[in-house]
């Protein structure tokens, strides 16, 4: 599942309308202390699940699994431009999985209806519930994929920072910029492709926003992941913000589990689809 939880990680939705011939500014803005971002996060997968051990073919079954969360994070300390402390309310969060017997099954994940604090000492995470005690391991898993990127720069606004992008102009991500989005590190992964295509400019609350055709190709060695997603990403212009994000395309997960006595190997094909949705505040 952390596969799962990774991918749903990583994205963000929004419909839009298109134009020509326009141009979008972009600018990247600094985060500030008491900035808020409440999100809605959905993944669904399709798929079927293999499973061998000694190329004996041990299961063959279909899989539906259904994540969804929405959890609101407030930064409450900011030095030197990068965001030390965060306060994160979760809400819903669970997982809704149906099997070959089509009964389903609903799972409340533990961060469900809680409150959560992060410092940065360094590069290390800290991480507390509200009454200032370590969470559980499985928590503090939920957590870490949660914040995975809290104080670090945001890779794309620091690639649209300052670009000037007509509608209809496309171009190609530098791979060092889509492996750090992607939290592709090392040898863990390689990036194929991430393209990005200006389709439209969308106006809201005195506000612009660039929607973006999206096509993203990548993998992972450390389990034999392989993706091709397309859809749709919407970025305000004037912060460099996403304010949403919807990905649909096939997976491949193939992972070697068990003693070297008695391995398996799982592989999991399906359909995955992806969207996060942000709304940006500030809280007095």
């Amino acid at each position: 599942m952390n596969v799962h939880m990774q991918l749903c990680a990583a994205f963000w939705l929004l419909a839009c309308t298109l134009s020509s011939g326009q141009e979008l500014q972009f600018s990247r803005r600094p985060i500030q202390v008491n900035d808020v971002a409440k999100q809605v996060v959905q993944c669904d997968l399709d798929a079927v699940r293999v499973i061998r051990q000694q190329n004996q073919l041990v299961d063959n079954s279909k899989q539906q699994l259904q994540r969804k969360q929405d959890r609101m994070l407030r930064i409450l300390a900011v030095v030197a431009g990068k965001p030390t402390r965060a306060r994160i309310d979760y809400g819903q969060s669970s997982t809704r999985i149906k099997g070959v017997d089509d009964e389903a099954a609903e799972v409340t994940q533990p961060v469900a209806g809680n409150t959560y604090y992060a410092a940065l000492r360094g590069e290390q995470l800290l991480l507390s519930d509200s009454q200032g005690n370590k969470p559980t391991a499985e928590e503090e898993e939920i957590l870490k994929l949660h914040l995975a990127t809290f104080g670090k720069p945001n890779p794309l606004a620091k690639f649209l920072d300052g670009k000037c992008i007509r509608v209809g102009q496309s171009f190609e991500v530098p791979d060092e910029v889509a492996r750090e989005l992607l939290g592709l590190t090392g040898n863990s992964g390689k990036t194929g492709k991430l393209t990005l295509k200006l389709v439209g400019v969308q106006e809201a609350n005195r506000r612009n926003y660039g929607v973006f055709e999206t096509l993203l190709r990548t993998s992972s060695r450390e389990t034999s992941m392989t993706l091709l997603m397309k859809g749709q990403l919407v970025i305000e212009a004037a912060t460099c913000r996403t304010k949403s994000i919807v990905l649909q395309g096939p997976v491949a997960i193939s992972e070697t589990r068990g003693p070297a006595q008695g391995r398996f190997v799982v592989s999991t094909n399906g359909t995955l689809k992806v969207s996060v949705e942000t709304v940006f505040g500030q809280r007095q």
